[in-house]
């Protein structure tokens, strides 16, 4: 009926609970001290690399990038950088004085306007990389010049949208302009 071999199916109703077992390598146990000693150092000197970079970096090749992946996920954990440092004590204080200050306000005839810059040359912010344990993810440097980029700028007041609108390349948005 099924137009098989009888020893396939033979082989199959013999094999019906049998689970392939994947060799998962030893990881650590690959690479000797000293290459584990490099990459820990090029980890901590290029953070956010991936890992075909920090093997490159450390001159240790031939490993597939599942076995460097495992290998650093013993080390460290993939991590997305941070766009800001983390507010400390002080700004946390200042934030609840003022939120207690104007707990009573009518914001409904303040206007809240925002501007946004999207960038051409691909997303900010997302990238990700290798970072050891027990350290934090570099903050993000962001580039000067170049890609180009669109400002959008919008507010409400109340219930009412204004915006959003294009701000031309030419106007720079200062306290003047703004």
């Amino acid at each position: 009926m099924l137009k098989r071999d009888h020893r396939t199916i033979k082989k199959a109703a013999d094999n019906i609970l049998y689970k392939r077992k994947r060799n998962k390598g030893k990881g650590l146990k690959d690479i000797s001290k000293r290459d584990l000693r490099q990459l820990k150092r090029t980890m901590v000197n290029h953070p956010l690399l991936t890992s075909g970079e920090i093997f490159a970096k450390a001159g240790i090749a031939n490993f597939k990038r599942d076995k460097r992946c495992r290998i650093l996920k013993q080390m460290g954990s993939f991590k997305k950088s941070n766009r800001r440092p983390h507010l400390n004590q002080t700004h946390r204080e200042k934030r609840k004085v003022w939120a207690r200050d104007n707990m009573k306000t009518d914001f409904s005839n303040v206007v809240f306007t925002d501007e946004s810059r999207v960038t051409l040359n691909g997303p900010d912010g997302w990238s990700k990389g290798w970072v050891l344990q027990d350290r934090e993810a570099p903050i993000t440097r962001r580039r000067q010049q170049g890609g180009g980029s669109i400002m959008m700028w919008a507010g409400n007041c109340g219930d009412k949208l204004i915006g959003p609108y294009k701000v031309d390349d030419e106007v720079k948005l200062t306290s003047q302009t703004y």
